[in-house]
């Protein structure tokens, strides 16, 4: 298991953050609060307070803390409200909430899981409020902090001790920052009437809570590094950085970054949690794992969380092998540093706390099963994507490799829901889906998913169907989409049921890829686009699936499933588009950032959040839409980006307004040729500190030239999935491409996003420090493209079909190459100052060919691969794939051919053989999905073959070859 690691920032403290939403809520002239979560609690509250003015019915979920905050200021206006909870909280105590309302003047009446109440806006009980304390401070706080703008005076008598004093204190320094002048008196407090809130913003700090959960994971088997951790923080539960140093784990606090690394070892501890008794249950598995006997004591109200959690904290102690001892008000923990991992299913009780100590043990590699772990949600939704736990479901459209990459997965359990499909109904699923249809295959495909459900392991990974209903399954761990680049050509499949018999093949993959792409993007919680031709998991994969991306560096666009967690890609820039994200996206991913790594790019809006603009992250001004005023220009200039995307010569009009200000360019211009991505390219060097330039198509096709200037750009994107310009690499090309590279090696030829040489050479090129890219010139373009490669750097390359006989006019040919006319291995060698080149596809055919049946061979197109499969099939006879004729001087066909040698691409032009010659094989010298090769064959029924062997051949060839300039 790798080790764990976190860079980010927390989200807010839930208690901080409700608390402060009902304090705006009583500022008529507004309350900026300088932080947020996405957490269950907060999210009820908020919707419910944005609507309290005209709402009548509200929901509030699950917590406490929410009903009783809202509950009060609810009372504070007119009318009848019904405050709808869950039947796990209906079913908790709430006499104190309905007493200390009734002293209001408000009624409340429990109905089926709600509370109806009747208010006249609170009424002067006319002696001091009793508010019960004994259990839970949170009473006392709900009526302080609603306390605003009463025409009287409000005495308060607590009755009994305050339970979680802390937490009470918290609300009283809140209070009297905002202005609230609060008197303490011998029986509880005085507030004195017609108080207004004073404060115009608030800087919230981050949840120590959440924050423990993953400090613990660092301290045992990792390290974290906390941003916008402040000094004298608010919450008590920040008191977990002197239990870790105590404990032994290194921690450094210095410029508001908290940072914890992994401990040697753990020593016990001893330790009164009166104040901060939501430590316990992580807390209680750090000493698990520590020497000796530490002594957790001094919170007995630990009994009436979320669940008992001192006989829930020791359950999941026991279930570890650990000897544990209960106390009334805490835990004796007898330590184990040796612990080896161990396998049980563990129920939270519905505590968030729970699931979270539990979810330490996961990242660890232990195979604790927890039922419903959504309950994070209440505190922490970001909780179990950042640890990766799984259960993993693999998605991703038919083809995409789901199975072949589960199973080169190694050391996990790997489950595949056609083969649970086969195993149950003992049917293949080829005959399954034909005899019972598409409608009965996806109600099976549910149904068997949520009957596995309950025994995955957090380290399953299953792969499931192309067109399972992600919207209709219970979320069970973390969705990963599996992708290609190669998705959005279409895949003819010959092994696979019809979906739709009545559509061609590739028409009917396609009808079903836009519908089912938007499925996995909105599902998602992770994307991973694999390299073509990738077969065996190598370190770069590794790295993307542990999630390990530290020093990734260059920026990345933030899309809505980036919400779900705290960004972990390693990035120098997230990019937060305007365009792309709604306001509560962008306020939620801007507060989860470090500021000096948000580019917040304005696209739609004029208008920048005064959070943006107060803060000291880049602002990416796009020049097509609107310009900005000069004046902002200046202002910002020390942190603005101008930008422009239609034209060179539109990018450079635009400069021309703004060039005497000091800021960064950044051109991204729809690129149509090589003469324009010199210019672009030169228009950069000119001045490479202050401009970027970022050319994009609507193919995709300067990708390799986006890798060429990582590292010399100030600003580089790449993406997980299709990103925001499919010219941005992806991250897997970025992970395989060094920072600076003096050299590369390619692949050429049009098209060739499909090509699987990158991945074939990359390791033969990576013992070199020289990356393999797929780059897209066309016959055309060779006079222009050529000449500018070597300028750049191009060292080595592989050339495919029709720029071969370029090639061969470019260079010192060998003498085989010499013999055919043609060059698919090009090499820059020194000595010359020139290149030279060689022909491996005579010896990649030969291999391709061995084993065909007896009897006619037709070639079906061919083009300029005709003298090498002259002289490896002599007696062929070689036809015509656009004029569908038998070609000059090639000998007629005596018979209907045994085999059919395709050797055409697909095109408006192309005609198909007739079907009555029904060969036996069809051999396809293309290996790309959506070949016309294949769809012959499977309207011929022949045994098709790729050209899988002949490319393995040639390429073993071509690295031979390279190997000799490679040497010194």
């Amino acid at each position: 298991m790798a080790d764990f690691f976190f860079e980010g920032r927390i989200p807010t403290s839930k208690s901080l953050l409700n608390r402060a939403l009902i304090l705006k809520s009583h500022a008529p002239e507004g309350l900026q609060l300088l932080g947020g979560s996405d957490a269950e609690d907060v999210v009820f509250l908020r919707k419910s307070l944005g609507k309290i003015e005209d709402g009548k019915e509200f929901y509030l979920g699950d917590g406490g803390t929410t009903l009783r905050f809202f509950a009060l200021r609810a009372a504070r206006e007119k009318g009848q409200f019904t405050l709808k909870v869950s039947e796990r909280l209906f079913r908790r105590p709430h006499g104190a909430l309905k007493e200390i309302l009734e002293g209001l003047g408000v009624s409340l009446e429990p109905g089926h899981n709600q509370f109806v109440m009747k208010s006249r806006g609170w009424l002067d009980p006319g002696q001091a409020l009793s508010v019960p304390t004994g259990d839970s401070s949170q009473f006392a706080s709900a009526v302080v902090l609603n306390a605003w703008g009463l025409p009287y005076d409000l005495d308060i008598a607590f009755s009994g001790g305050i339970t979680s004093e802390s937490y009470f204190r918290m609300t009283l320094d809140l209070c009297r920052r905002a202005g609230m002048t609060i008197e303490e008196t011998d029986k509880g407090l005085r507030i004195p009437a017609r108080q207004r809130i004073q404060l115009k913003s608030l800087i919230l700090e981050p949840d120590f809570s959440s924050m423990f959960s993953l400090a613990a994971l660092a301290a045992l088997h990792g390290r974290a590094e906390f941003l916008s951790v402040r000094e004298n923080p608010l919450q008590p539960d920040a008191r977990f950085i002197d239990l870790l140093r105590e404990m032994g784990v290194p921690v450094e606090w210095n410029e508001e970054r908290l940072t914890v690394g992994k401990a040697a070892s753990l020593k016990a501890v001893t330790a009164d949690l009166a104040l901060c008794p939501d430590l316990v249950p992580v807390l209680s598995v750090l000493c698990a794992f520590a020497e000796g006997r530490s002594v957790l004591r001094g919170a007995p109200q630990l009994r009436h969380k979320e669940s008992d959690r001192i006989i829930s904290t020791a359950g999941l102690l026991r279930r570890m092998g650990i000897d544990v001892d209960e106390r009334p008000d805490g835990l004796e923990i007898e330590g184990s540093p040796g612990l080896a991992p161990k396998s049980f299913p563990f129920d939270p009780d519905k505590d968030h706390r729970l699931a979270m100590a539990a979810g330490i043990l996961i990242r660890m590699g232990w195979d604790v099963r927890v039922s419903e772990p959504a309950v994070v949600d209440k505190s922490f939704p970001e909780f179990w994507s950042l640890l990766h736990a799984g259960p993993h479901l693999i998605v991703g459209h038919r083809g995409a490799g789901k199975t072949s990459f589960a199973r080169r997965l190694s050391g996990v359990p790997v489950r595949d829901i056609d083969e649970e499909i086969e195993k149950n109904n003992g049917q293949k699923i080829f005959d399954f889906f034909r005899d019972r249809g598409e409608e009965v295959f996806r109600q099976t495909e549910l149904a068997t998913l949520r009957a596995i459900a309950p025994e995955l392991s957090p380290r399953t990974w299953v792969s499931l169907g192309a067109g399972l209903r992600l919207e209709e399954i219970e979320k069970v761990g973390e969705i990963f989409w599996l992708r290609r680049d190669t998705d959005r050509d279409g895949r003819v499949f010959l092994d696979r049921p019809r979906l739709d018999p009545s559509s061609d093949p590739l028409g009917e993959f396609r009808t079903r890829a836009r519908p089912r792409e938007s499925l996995y993007a909105r599902h998602a919680d992770r994307v991973y686009t694999v390299p073509e031709g990738l077969w065996e998991s190598d370190e770069i994969e590794r790295r993307i699936i542990a999630g390990d991306l530290r020093g990734t560096g260059g920026a990345v666009t933030m899309f809505p499933r980036h919400r779900r967690t705290i960004p972990q890609l390693g990035a120098g820039l997230y990019e937060l588009r305007d365009d792309l994200l709604d306001d509560d996206e962008l306020h939620s991913l801007f507060l989860k950032l470090p500021t000096e790594k948000i580019l917040y790019s304005v696209r739609r809006r004029r208008h920048i959040p005064d959070e943006i603009l107060a803060s000291d992250c880049w602002i990416d001004w796009g020049l097509d839409e609107f310009y900005p005023e000069k004046e902002f220009v200046q202002h910002l200039s020390s942190r603005l980006i101008l930008s422009s995307h239609g034209t060179l010569k539109d990018a450079l009009l635009d400069f021309r307004l703004y060039s005497k200000f000091n800021v960064h360019w950044k051109m991204s211009p729809i690129v149509e040729s090589y003469e324009d991505l010199r210019e672009g390219h030169l228009w950069w060097a000119q001045d490479p500190q202050h401009r970027s330039f970022l050319p994009r198509s609507a193919e995709g096709r300067w990708a390799w030239y986006r890798l060429w200037m990582k590292g010399r750009m100030k600003l580089n994107f790449w993406r997980e999935d299709m990103g925001s310009s499919l010219d941005q690499p992806t991250l897997s090309q970025w992970l395989a491409t060094p920072f600076s590279a003096e050299s590369f090696a390619a692949v050429l030829g049009s098209p060739v996003h499909h090509s699987w040489s990158p991945a074939e050479h990359r390791s033969f090129f990576a013992a070199h420090d020289m990356p393999f890219w797929a780059i897209d010139v066309r016959e055309g373009e060779w006079n222009k493209a050529f000449p500018f490669l070597r300028e750049l750097g191009l060292r080595f390359a592989a050339v495919t079909s029709p720029l071969k006989g370029r090639a061969f006019r470019a260079c010192e040919p060998s003498s085989l190459a010499e013999e055919l006319g043609s060059v698919n291995t090009l090499a820059w060698d020194e000595s010359i100052a020139g290149w030279r080149g060689h022909n491996t596809d005579l010896e990649g055919l030969a291999e391709a060919v061995t084993g065909l049946p007896p009897g006619p061979i037709v070639v079906w197109g061919g083009g300029g691969t005709l003298p090498v499969l002259g002289r490896v099939l002599p007696g062929a006879s070689a036809y015509s794939a656009t004029g569908g004729h038998l070609r000059q001087g090639s000998p007629p066909l005596a018979e209907a051919p045994s085999t059919l040698v395709w050797a055409a691409p697909r095109g408006g032009d192309l005609k198909w053989p007739p079907d009555s010659w029904a060969p036996e094989v069809v051999l396809d010298l293309n290996y790309k999905e959506d070949s016309p090769g294949r769809e012959y064959a499977l309207r011929c029924k022949a045994r098709y073959l790729s050209g899988e062997k002949m490319f393995r051949e040639q390429a073993r060839g071509q690295r031979q070859y390279w190997q000799k300039f490679l040497k010194g």
